[in-house]
């Protein structure tokens, strides 16, 4: 009796890994565009929460001025640095989300007004730029700026 080898050939192997290859080539941009588009929503939803403090603040003090705690320094969560841009006065303000990492390229703001703007996308993302509409944040690839 003809004892029967048993196992892989080089050629099922390597096949095994160009598929593999091809499926991670394909997978990975899409990963990433996953990755970028959660941390665009999770720097919308910061930047919310930034504006919903300084109408509590203008609230209690009628002027946006001084305002420390809802734009403090430094504030920033894991692909965007968050503060406050322009001068604070009376009437007005703006939170800014600036992208780093990942995000990097990506700066998003609002105001009082809650006037939405993408200020600027990375070169080549796919994401477009409004900053005339006043509801225009771009949270993902292609898509038009509001009217």
């Amino acid at each position: 009796m003809q004892k029967r080898e048993r196992g892989f050939t080089l050629i099922e192997v390597m096949v095994v890994v160009a598929v593999i290859g091809i499926l991670s080539a394909v997978a990975y941009p899409s990963y990433q565009d996953y990755v970028l588009r959660s941390r665009i929503s999770e720097a919308v939803g910061a930047m919310e929460s930034m504006r919903t403090d300084m109408e509590r603040f203008y609230q209690d003090n009628r002027t946006y001025a001084g305002a420390t705690a809802p734009c403090a320094v430094g504030r920033s969560i894991e692909a965007f640095d968050l503060n406050c841009t322009g001068t604070r006065d009376n009437k007005a303000f703006t939170v800014q989300a600036v992208g780093k990492g990942i995000a990097n390229g990506f700066t998003f703001s609002i105001n009082q007004l809650n006037e939405r703007f993408t200020t600027a996308v990375r070169n080549g993302s796919g994401y477009n730029t409004c900053t005339t509409s006043s509801n225009g944040w771009m949270l993902k690839k292609g898509q038009k700026c509001p009217q």
